[in-house]
Order: structure tokens, then sequence, then C-alpha cells
């Protein structure tokens, strides 16, 4: 999802070494210009043994457009 709008469902991403799996937001997603960093961004796990029942697994509420500063050293 997209703030409100569902950009459908996609195959399963391959499996990095440690058993977790990248979304290129960037590179798939608009025509390769990405999502802005200031829109809701939700993933979910879609079963289709289950009735394509979702699952929410990640999210970026959108309402930062900085990374977090790394804390100063010695106070």
């Amino acid at each position: 999802m997209k703030g409100d709008n569902d950009l459908g469902i996609r195959p399963t991403y391959t499996r990095n070494t440690d058993g977790s799996q990248t979304i290129n937001f960037l590179l798939e997603y608009n025509q390769g210009y990405g999502i802005d960093d200031i829109i809701p961004i939700k993933v979910y796990a879609v079963d289709p043994d289950e009735g394509e029942a979702e699952t929410l697994i990640a999210k970026w509420d959108g309402s930062s457009r900085s990374f977090p500063r790394k804390p100063k050293r010695g106070g």
C-alpha cells in the first residue's frame, strides 16, 4: 500500500542468506522513481493457501524526511 493506493500483489522475493527479503522501492515501483519518503507505506505478506489472508509485516509512516542522527560522543 502506498498511502491508500494498493499497488497489487507481487511474487515472493528471494531470501537473503540471513532469511530476510529485500524490496527495492526505488527500482520496482513508480516506473523507477520510487515512492516519496513522506508517503506512508505498508507491506503485507499474502498467503494464497489461507484465502489470500494478509499480514502486515512492515510499515513506514512517512513522518520523517531524514535518518536518525548518530549520538554525539563524549557527552
